[in-house]
């Protein structure tokens, strides 16, 4: 017979009793505690009593008020009307869950707004500055917005162009006009992507460039000679200006540092007069280390002072008109400036501007040799 081993069951642990819900009036002292000394602004509201239990120093500097101790009724009249702080009170208090987060703008600057039951009869509000998102943001919509009607009108031009070509009827002098169009719209609309692809590649960290021996002589006078008709056209006189102290060749990636130079060019134009003049100038520094230096001078409307810093940022647009047409919007993506900059700093150079609203500007760049 064999022998049976029965196995002892396992006593299982007892149960602990859930822990003793606290009182309201506990609860609401943890919660001033804990929200008294928060970076966020944050207020405590017995609604019960209609009081005011906490309010803490940043929600008070972010509502502004300045009573020492300030009634439920400051801290509503503080808020925008289109708050309903007291339906938001209620409807956490009573399914004890936490609402919604809402925004609002106080004196400029907005905020998130949260409310949180803390018991049965008060909740916490929290302030969140989200200004900066918000900017960032509209800043982000603002670019989309106007990368769709910046696409929109080189397709539209392309598209009317073909639809002409496509009725075969057309003269040899309109056709050609058609094909003209074709071919100029296409490259702004390459250029407008490319300029996408270069800040994707940017804010990825991906952005490189390919240095090699290079004919600076060369490729100043190329610019120049590719912007001289559309010069010709606008009454613009353009010059270009080589230093003969220039070597035969230096190492940069002569691809993107056409690329800032095409910019430069194309931003005088965009802004100087009929009649002005514009200048590229390339020219190897005296003191040592060794730089060379080019530069774009103009004769055109300038740029407002306030406005300088921000020139190099990204999605920067300066807005102004030509003295040609003042009614006339300048087309541009904001990034063409911002891109240069990132170019000549991957070059281990610097970008410079100086101008004077009414007068002119020059814009240069100098890289180590």
């Amino acid at each position: 017979m064999g022998i049976i081993f029965f196995k002892r069951k396992k006593k299982e642990a007892p149960v602990p009793p859930p822990p003793p819900s606290l009182p309201a009036a506990s609860s609401e002292k943890l919660a001033l505690a804990s929200f008294n000394n928060l970076l966020l602004g944050a207020f405590v509201v017995n609604t019960q009593t209609n009081t005011l239990p906490l309010l803490n120093p940043t929600a008070k500097r972010m509502l502004g008020i300045q009573a020492a101790t300030p009634s439920l009724a400051s801290v509503i009249n503080a808020l925008p009307p289109t708050y309903d702080l007291q339906k938001q009170l209620k409807e956490a208090v009573a399914s004890q869950k936490p609402g919604d987060e809402k925004e609002i703008t106080l004196e400029e600057k907005t905020f998130a707004v949260s409310v949180v039951p803390v018991s049965t009869v008060s909740a916490a509000v929290l302030l969140r500055d989200i200004t900066f998102e918000a900017s960032l943001q509209k800043v982000k919509e603002d670019f989309i917005h106007m990368m769709v009607h910046e696409l929109r009108a080189p397709l539209t031009a392309i598209k009317g162009a073909a639809q002409i070509l496509e009725k075969d009827k057309s003269s040899k002098q309109d056709f050609n006009k058609m094909i003209s169009i074709i071919q100029e719209q296409s490259k702004k609309l390459l250029d407008q992507v490319s300029s996408l692809l270069d800040l994707a590649k940017i804010e990825a960290s991906r952005f490189v460039i390919q240095k090699t021996p290079s004919d600076v002589k060369k490729l100043v006078s190329q610019v120049a000679e590719v912007f001289q008709p559309q010069a010709v056209n606008k009454s613009i006189a353009l010059t270009a200006k080589i230093g003969s102290s220039i070597p035969l060749t230096v190492v940069l990636d002569p691809i993107r540092i056409g690329q800032v130079l095409n910019n430069f060019v194309s931003n005088s134009l965009k802004f100087t007069p009929a009649g002005g003049a514009i200048t590229i100038e390339a020219s190897i520094s005296k003191e040592t280390p060794k730089k060379l230096t080019v530069k774009v001078k103009d004769t055109g409307v300038g740029i407002p002072k306030e406005k300088q810093k921000e020139i190099f940022s990204k999605f920067y647009q300066v807005g102004q008109k030509t003295d040609d047409d003042p009614n006339t919007h300048i087309p541009g993506t904001g990034l063409g400036l911002y891109i240069a900059k990132q170019i000549i700093e991957a070059h281990k150079g610097t970008i410079d501007l100086v101008s004077d609203e009414g007068k002119g500007t020059t814009i240069s760049f100098s890289i180590p040799l």
